[in-house]
């Protein structure tokens, strides 16, 4: 299936596009321009939480099932106070650590490479060359769908790229435009 852009739409992305080269020729860096949306945190989070809150649920019923029902009430509040607060940490641990890995994504392009970093406690790094791009596609997932959020993924004949370079939680206008401006540079050997 080909996808038809009229001259118009053309236009106003060769303009993003040379905004977007004049930014970075200026040193600011691929994600100032491009950013990461917010509401990225709030979908990991939200996977996250929905994750924790399941197993919780479900940990609770085997606890009351196999050891609280037959224990005296001092015991079952002192047990299900801490069983609460273990609830509420762990919830808490995972909303923080999704704002930290939010702030500490990082992606940026030179005239040869993209390189993108991601990770709190295990950093994750890949440089790219373009010359080694063989593939740049944008996709979602259920929750991407919810939240209005894009993946940007880049394939490269390593298996780590598969893993790695993929830039998730960014808007419709920034995955068209870094996607343009990626394919731009593997097309002609140079920056565009």
């Amino acid at each position: 299936m080909s996808v038809k852009i009229s001259a118009k739409k053309l236009k106003v992305v060769s303009v993003e596009l040379r905004r977007i080269e004049q930014a970075l020729k200026a040193g600011i860096p691929l994600r100032r321009i491009i950013p990461l949306q917010p509401r990225k945190v709030i979908k990991k989070a939200f996977w996250g939480i929905l994750v924790v809150v399941s197993f919780w649920f479900a940990a609770s019923f085997a606890l009351w099932h196999w050891w609280l029902s037959s224990a005296p009430v001092e015991h079952t509040r002192t047990v299900w106070t801490a069983w609460a607060l273990l609830l509420l940490m762990l919830l808490l641990w995972r909303t923080a650590y999704h704002i930290l890995y939010f702030f500490s994504y990082f992606y940026d392009v030179d005239d040869n490479n993209i390189v993108i970093r991601k990770g709190v406690l295990a950093k994750k790094e890949i440089t790219l060359p373009f010359s080694k791009i063989t593939d740049v596609y944008i996709d979602q997932d259920l929750l991407d769908v919810a939240f209005a959020l894009y993946d940007l993924h880049i394939s490269s004949p390593t298996e780590q790229s598969g893993r790695v370079a993929h830039i998730d939680g960014i808007d419709r206008r920034g995955a068209v435009q870094l996607r343009s401006l990626i394919l731009g540079r593997i097309n002609t050997g140079v920056p565009s």
